[in-house]
């Protein structure tokens, strides 16, 4: 049996996907499949895939679009034939050693992730590093208390594990989050989380659908589905704190001023809520109209 299967989810990104691809190529270790699970795509994304049938195992299947990564994906989990899944989104590649990397320890976790260097569309070397962190033994709350620890695109991940949580939630309340609630549901069955401290692949910055307002309705809607999980009421307190400062940041960068300052208060940080809010009566006087 292949010792991994690759899940792509995609959408309109063939040129994107074909740089993804091309880094699968170029794999150390080639013991895997590819499978490309394409969210309704209309552009030439099939014909990228075509490309690499004779330089990967692939499998191209294609579904009416439904909004998000979360169905595809576990579309993909079920077709999988390894025992170990790794997830990779199409605008994202990765480095020739990482699976080989990976493969050396799979017999230390339930769960793999690694570091991931960050690019814009000029490619021209990496911005920063997006830097991970082991996590603790208490997995679920220190996830909850320091925000996800797993990109997406670094995860190797035990096929049998996923099944047990049910795969990946398709409830669209939680569009953007659909990653970190399923780590949070692994962490309530397995503490068997390995961080690799270096970076294996990168991460590609366009259009991100974490960074648009909606995320922080999605991040209110997780923290609703997990906070009563939590084993006390100062957890649950200092968690709800650090929530409404998240979500409070992701509507301070759309420009939702008055949002932004409210949920800043909430969070006990009350100098950046009066900012927000002199922001937000800034903008009143400005347009005549509220944001």
């Amino acid at each position: 049996m292949i010792k991994f299967s690759v899940i792509i989810p995609t959408y309109n990104r063939a040129s994107d996907l074909d740089r993804c691809l091309a880094s699968l190529v170029t794999q150390t270790f080639t013991d895997f499949e590819v499978i490309i699970c394409d969210d309704g795509s209309t552009d030439n994304t099939k014909s990228v895939v075509d490309s690499y049938c004779n330089r990967l195992d692939v499998k191209y299947i294609w579904q009416e679009n439904w909004g998000g990564p979360a169905r595809p994906r576990n579309s993909g989990i079920k077709l999988a034939q390894a025992d170990w899944i790794c997830f990779l989104d199409s605008d994202d590649w990765w480095y020739p050693n990482k699976l080989e990397k990976c493969f050396k320890y799979l017999d230390s976790a339930d769960i793999i992730y690694h570091d991931l260097d960050v690019y814009d569309k000029t490619l021209r070397g990496p911005l920063k590093r997006l830097r991970s962190r082991q996590l603790s033994d208490d997995p679920f709350t220190d996830l909850m208390l320091d925000n996800n620890a797993l990109f997406n695109s670094s995860v190797v991940v035990k096929k049998s594990i996923l099944n047990q949580v049910g795969g990946l939630t398709e409830d669209k309340k939680l569009i953007s989050v659909e990653d970190l609630d399923c780590w949070l549901k692994i962490s309530k069955i397995t503490r068997k989380f390995l961080y690799l401290p270096e970076s294996l692949g990168a991460y590609y910055i366009e259009a991100n659908i974490s960074r648009g307002i909606k995320h922080s309705d999605s991040l209110e809607a997780l923290g609703h589905k997990y906070i009563s999980d939590l084993h006390s009421d100062k957890v649950r307190a200092r968690v709800t704190r650090i929530l409404r400062y998240n979500q409070a940041r992701i509507c301070h960068i759309n420009h939702h001023y008055g949002r932004a300052g409210r949920l800043y208060w909430r969070a006990g940080l009350r100098v950046l809520a009066e900012k927000m809010f002199r922001y937000f009566s800034t903008k009143i006087i400005n347009n005549g109209k509220k944001y």
